[in-house]
């Protein structure tokens, strides 16, 4: 089996040459940050600036000069490119390779008619992407804000969908990326966005009758999954969950990130693999240059066995945020 490099180049892309044995290098001069002072992967996501120009995730607008959309947004066509909403329902497009950017979705009611939450029990995310027409889309500086709380209310969920530099707050889950049989999504990407805030409420899913919380749960049926550049803070069960639920995964790229943990439950960085097996299996999982915080739960990173143990599996340079030392992952069961 030949050996070879990976090279990661943060705030722009990452490359694999070769097979599996590796090590990781920054390639060529840091560049010269923009003027607007952001590095994908350099530059921490955090409210700052929000609603102006210089905002480094969210709407760079003044949210009173956004446009109230009354309901849920559908009603896209393919190519479409929306901006400057402040939409009330959910958005939830039935069509391809659409923008949304500098714009507000605050999620409304679910439906159903049942007033109380715990009986009606619905699923009800912001940025609902799980329409089977949806091959590629784009969010971008836009942020979930829900109007309404409790366990149904999730951030992003669904695929094949590039968050950029958005701000998603006040929900139980921030992102649930995934697939599915009937839309089998391929890529999702989360870059340079900030996950806070997350909630909990009682939840009749649950064992324990409590929201399991995670910045990100990603549940598999993708080609490739990219966190990068992102901050994600809190979640009772995770500030990132890698789990094979849906199904497998292609490759996984979690790097250059921010991650803290709760303090007093679950871990930061988590897999499961729902007995499907080594986790990118047939592709590569990249865990690089993440920033992870002390004050977490600990384990800080707790890796399912077999996956810690693959080929396909690479931890590098991923360091404490309090004092740059390096972190080791826990050896979990499969």
């Amino acid at each position: 089996m030949t050996q070879g490099p990976i090279e990661i180049i943060p705030g722009n892309t990452y490359k694999v040459r070769g097979t599996f044995e590796a090590s990781v290098e920054f390639v060529g001069d840091e560049p010269e940050p923009p003027e607007e002072g952001f590095v994908l992967g350099r530059t921490e996501p955090t409210k700052e600036g929000q609603y102006t120009p210089s905002a480094v995730t969210g709407p760079r607008v003044p949210e009173t000069s956004l446009v109230n959309y009354a309901g849920s947004f559908d009603n896209l066509s393919d190519g479409d490119v929306v901006d400057r909403l402040i939409i009330t329902g959910q958005f939830n497009p039935d069509a391809t390779d659409w923008i949304l950017r500098d714009s507000i979705v605050e999620g409304g009611v679910p439906p159903g008619g049942e007033t109380d939450p715990m009986v009606r029990n619905a699923i009800w995310p912001l940025f609902d992407i799980r329409d089977g027409a949806v091959q590629a889309g784009r969010i971008e500086h836009c942020e979930a804000r829900p109007t309404y709380q409790s366990h149904e209310i999730y951030g992003f969920k669904g695929g094949n969908c590039t968050l950029y530099r958005c701000l998603i707050r006040g929900v139980v889950d921030g992102a649930q990326p995934h697939g599915s049989g009937s839309n089998p999504a391929k890529k999702v990407a989360i870059l340079g966005t900030l996950i806070e805030d997350l909630a909990t409420f009682d939840d009749p899913n649950q064992s324990d009758g409590i929201t399991h919380n995670d910045g990100s749960q990603a549940s598999g049926a993708l080609d490739s999954y990219v966190l990068f550049g992102s901050s994600l803070k809190g979640g009772r069960t995770s500030a990132q969950l890698i789990q094979q639920q849906s199904g497998t995964y292609g490759d996984i790229l979690i790097g250059f990130n921010w991650l803290y943990g709760n303090p007093d439950t679950g871990s930061t960085l988590n897999t499961s693999q729902n007995g499907k097996g080594v986790i990118a299996a047939s592709g590569l999982f990249l865990v690089v240059g993440n920033r992870i915080s002390k004050a977490g739960n600990t384990p800080h990173v707790l890796i399912s066995e077999s996956t810690l143990e693959s080929p396909t599996f690479f931890w590098r340079n991923n360091t404490y945020i309090e004092d740059g030392s390096e972190v080791v992952p826990t050896k979990g069961s499969d």
